[in-house]
This record gives C-alpha cells, structure tokens and sequence, in this order.
C-alpha cells in the first residue's frame, strides 16, 4: 500500500484519496507491510466521514491483518463502532489469539462508551479469548470497575 493513501486517509485528507483511488482504486483493498488497511488506520480516529468514504468506495469492514485484526477490533468511538457494524462488520469477530471487538476494549484503558456501543449493538459478552477469559475476567484483572458493571448490566457476572 502506499503509505501517502494510509497517511491521507487517517488525516482525513478527503480530497487526496479521492484522486489517488480515482488514479489506483485498488489502493482500496491494499494493505501494509502488517496487513493494515486504510480502514484500519481510521477506524482509530475520529475519521467517520473518511470511513464512510472508504466503505462507499469498497473497503472490507472485515478485512483483517497478519494478526486476524479488523478495523472493528480498533475502533476508538462508538459512532464508528456503529458505522462499521452498520456496513457490515462481523461485531463477534475474532482475531488470531481470539479476542473479538468486545474482549479488546475490556483490556484498553479507556474504551467504556466503545464496550457499550458493541453490547448494544449485540457483541457476545460471553466470548472467551484463547486463553479462555471473557469480558469481565479481563476487566477485573485490570480492576475496571465501570466496566464490570457495565458488563453485570449486560449478564455476564
């Protein structure tokens, strides 16, 4: 992938990937030396309009990286949690070690409103990760107890 589409996309510079996939729209589906997409790179951001363009413009909201990472497991704000599922993003997806979106946020330091967004949005808040832990294990090894009750709220107990 070129690493000016990436940069463009996650800077929100709506004007320079309009042209370099209108001159390359295979940059849509390229991927980094990792297996980034560009999708990847704003999912991470407050880019929704850019997310939204990508989507429009074919990218894979299930396109995963060397790891099984989607743009999902990434998401940072569940306005592009919603925007992903939405469009098509498996919200139970798992990456390599078996993590889905939910069981990621549960280990991020921030994250709460994102961990709502997928439990609203029907995210398994049952799962376990490869080494057998769920949601609410992972936050109460991390002693998050705005998200164990969240997660109580949702079940899981």
């Amino acid at each position: 992938m070129s690493e000016k589409f990436y940069d463009a996309a996650t800077f929100g510079e709506m004007r320079t990937v309009r042209e370099m996939l209108a001159e390359d729209p295979t940059l849509i589906r390229s991927t980094d030396e990792w297996g980034f997409t560009a999708l990847h790179g704003v999912a991470g951001e407050e880019q929704f309009e850019m997310a939204e363009f990508l989507l429009d413009a074919g990218a894979d909201p299930n396109a995963k990286n060397d790891e099984g990472i989607t743009p999902l497991h990434l998401a940072a704000h569940p306005e592009m949690v919603e925007l992903l599922v939405r469009r098509g993003a498996d919200i139970n997806i798992r990456s390599e070690d078996g993590s889905t979106p939910l069981l990621v946020q549960a280990a991020e330091a921030e994250g709460y409103d994102v961990m709502e967004a997928l439990l609203r949005l029907g995210a398994d808040a049952k799962a376990t990760d490869g080494a057998g832990r769920n949601a609410i294990d992972i936050a109460r090894l991390r002693e998050e107890d705005e998200k164990i009750e969240l997660l109580v709220k949702y079940g899981v107990g």
